[in-house]
Order: structure tokens, then C-alpha cells, then sequence
């Protein structure tokens, strides 16, 4: 037998052995095709009126129904939700159309993220009626898949998008606008400011420069407490402010965001009758619109803040009385708790004393406080100028000046 006869056995046996192989192989029992088929059929997102997202995990849900020709939150007291982001959900349904079957065995739902109580998510819809449309169990995902299970059923399916992606059970990602919406920058006149008994005037003014481009500089102006502004010594004199911490308090107006909707105005007590901060934005038009920042909202357990950590409150605020009231962060309404000091010049700091630095710390505010130099020595600090703030800045009732450092300290 030559080498081209045994070269032809072995490939034929191989061809034999390729065969066996086909003849077993798994994917030729139909048992283990891929198979697709409908999670749900004929479903239209005409017929849905409701949607519930909720997680167990975090025991967060999320309600938006239909109401009228848009959507609301419900749960957030009507509030407008954003059609764009629900219609991302009801888009949902033509994935539902066609899915890959993946496995019916019980023991392998938590490998898939779809067991009965630990789900990644829920999403159930409903029609007009309350009819339960879709009741999905939505598991763990991949970049371009989801694996699902319907409540009650024991098939579990991968569908072809990514549905964390999609479903949020944080309220404000559904909201409308989470935005105190003020006048345009361009439409102020003038703004009021009232905190800590303070009322405070900022107008705008309008100028060109040599290009005839028109520039806008805001002012801090109080005429009858200004007037009477003088010196520790008793002469006239006016303060000088800084700009820059001018220009960051009108600034902070133009985008004013809201964290969650607390209520309606008249639905419980939250302070606005005597507000921590009033403001008031003034037009060109002679419009006037009115933030109130209320009273601080409760606290609630954090079990991730550390011992003796200071988080400030939250607290609740309102536009033009209504209708809704809600939630500002701290990091907002901050830069509203500012008062007349606030807005002057700082004093420069005297870094030498017969060519001598003297220590960072802050300045004095008399004579009897000193400083010490690097080699330990102390060097008695001069005395800071200090000029009277008229009573009508701080309270129009008060009678008497009172005194104040240029720093605002």
C-alpha cells in the first residue's frame, strides 16, 4: 500500500469521525437551538397609562402616569415628567416582540439576576383600567442585553438592549425641569436680597465701550445707608467693594436646580411665612419674581456619614408662591447667606514689619492682639481701621450705628 492510499484512509476517517460528531452535537438537538420568540405579544405603548419601576435593593420606586395629552409623577404630586425619557420606556415594548430563550431551570435565576425577590429591577405597565400589561423581572445585563424573566413565568430571556440604561427610580431623572427658572440674565434690573435681617439692592447698569459693545455691571446700592457710612473717627466715607464677589452672587441666579419636590404651597408648614432668604429678581419690564427659601428639611439617617461629619440641611423653597415646593441643597442657597461685609474689599495684609515677615494668621482687630514672627518672637500688630456701618443696612428699625471690621470678620 503506497503513502497516497493511506493519506486517503486517514482523511476519509476523519470525515467518518466529523460526522459522528456532527450527528451528537448539541446544537442538532432542538432542545438546545437558539430559540426566540415574544416575552409579550401585541402590546402598543397606546395602551399604556401607567409605569412602575422599582428596585429592591434600594427600595426605590418610581410611578409616571398618563394624565391628559402628557405625564406625570404621580408620587411627586403630579409634577410634569419628561415625555422624551417615558418614551424611551414604552420603546421597550418592541424589544419585547423578540427574545432569545436562555434557560427555564429554577436553580440558575440568581446567575441570571431574575429571582422572585432580588431582582435588579421590576418594570410593570398598566393600562387605563389598572390591567397589568408587562410585569418583567429585570436581571443582570451586558453591554447590548438584559436578561429578563415575567413575573410568574419560569423562562428566562436575554432582549437586545440594555435596560439599565433605560430605567432610573430617582424621580428627578423624570422630571420635566428641575430648575427655579429666573428672568434671563440680559432681562435683570435689579436684585433683592434679604438675609439675617439685612436687606441688600444690587442694580444693573448698562455701558459701551469704545467698539460700542454693551457691557453690564452690577452695583451694590443701599443710598441712605451708604450716605451715612463713615470711619471709626467719624468721617464720611465710601466702602469699596470687591466686584468679583458681586458678579458670583448674580451669577448664582442663572441656574438655580432643585434636588426633589417636597409639595404643594399650602400642603404643610415649610417656613415661607418667614423665610431664612428672600429674593427678588426685578425686569426691564418691571416684572418681579420672588424665590423664598423656608425651613430646613429633616434629616434622614445616613449610615455612611462618619461620627461627628458637618452636613449642612437641605431646605425647602418656592418660586412666585407656587404651586410646588421644593428641595435646594445647601451648596445652593449658600450663596445667599451673604450680608453687606460680605461684599467689601478684604484688607491687604501687612507681610512685613521692619523687613521682618510676620505670620499668616489672620489680621488683628486691636491693638492688643499680636502676632508671632517665625523665630517666636512677638510683634505687636497694628490696629485695622475699622469704619461704622449704618443701622438702615443691617435693620431699618434699629437707632444706632453699629461698628464694623472692613473684612466683614
Amino acid at each position: 500500500m503506497n503513502r497516497l492510499s493511506v493519506l486517503n484512509m486517514a482523511l476519509a476517517g476523519l470525515l467518518v469521525i466529523q460526522g459522528a460528531v456532527y450527528l451528537v452535537m448539541p446544537e442538532r438537538n432542538t432542545e438546545f437551538r437558539s430559540v426566540y420568540e415574544p416575552v409579550y405579544k401585541g402590546m402598543t405603548g397606546e395602551n399604556v397609562w401607567k409605569i412602575e419601576i422599582y428596585s429592591p435593593q434600594d427600595k426605590q420606586k418610581v410611578v409616571l402616569a398618563k394624565k391628559d395629552k402628557g405625564w406625570v409623577l404621580p408620587e411627586a404630586y403630579d409634577y410634569p415628567a419628561d415625555v422624551s425619557k417615558v418614551d424611551e420606556i414604552l420603546s421597550l415594548i418592541q424589544t419585547f416582540r423578540r427574545a432569545k430563550v436562555v434557560g427555564h431551570n429554577k436553580a440558575m435565576y440568581p446567575s441570571y439576576g431574575v429571582t422572585d425577590d432580588k431582582p435588579h429591577l421590576r418594570l410593570r405597565m398598566m393600562d387605563k383600567d389598572g390591567k397589568v400589561l408587562v410585569d418583567l423581572l429585570v436581571g443582570k445585563g451586558m453591554i447590548r442585553s438584559t436578561f429578563v424573566r415575567k413575573a410568574g413565568g419560569d423562562r428566562v430571556y436575554e432582549v437586545a438592549t440594555s435596560l439599565s440604561a433605560k430605567l432610573f427610580t430617582d424621580a428627578s431623572f423624570y422630571y420635566k425641569d428641575s430648575r427655579l427658572k429666573m428672568p434671563v440674565p440680559k432681562a435683570r434690573k435689579r436684585i433683592t436680597l434679604e438675609y439675617n435681617g439685612q436687606k441688600l439692592v444690587f442694580e444693573k447698569k448698562t455701558t459701551k465701550d469704545s467698539k460700542g459693545k454693551e457691557h453690564d455691571e452690577w452695583s451694590l446700592v443701599s443710598p441712605t445707608a451708604l450716605e451715612g457710612l463713615k470711619t471709626a473717627e467719624g468721617t464720611p466715607t465710601q466702602p469699596e467693594f470687591d466686584r468679583s464677589r458681586i458678579d458670583m452672587f448674580v451669577t448664582s441666579l442663572n441656574n438655580i436646580n432643585f434636588s426633589d419636590i417636597a409639595g404643594k404651597v399650602g400642603s404643610g408648614d415649610f417656613g415661607f411665612d418667614r423665610p431664612y432668604i428672600t429674593l427678588t429678581v426685578e425686569t426691564e419690564k418691571g416684572e418681579k419674581h420672588v424665590i423664598k427659601v423656608g425651613n430646613k428639611v429633616p434629616k434622614k439617617k445616613d449610615s455612611t456619614a462618619k461620627e461627628g461629619s458637618l452636613v449642612r440641611s437641605d431646605r425647602y423653597a418656592v418660586l412666585d408662591d407656587g404651586p410646588y415646593v421644593v428641595v435646594l441643597k445647601s451648596y445652593i442657597y449658600g450663596d445667599w447667606e451673604k450680608k453687606f461685609q460680605d461684599f467689601l474689599k478684604k484688607p491687604k495684609k501687612d507681610t512685613k514689619d521692619g523687613g521682618k515677615k510676620i505670620g499668616s494668621g489672620s489680621l488683628p482687630q486691636d491693638d492688643s492682639e499680636a502676632t508671632a514672627s517665625p523665630a517666636g518672637a512677638k510683634v505687636k500688630a497694628k490696629a485695622v481701621p475699622t469704619m461704622k456701618v449704618p443701622a438702615a443696612v443691617s435693620n431699618p428699625s434699629a437707632s444706632k450705628a453699629k461698628k464694623v471690621h472692613p473684612s466683614g470678620k
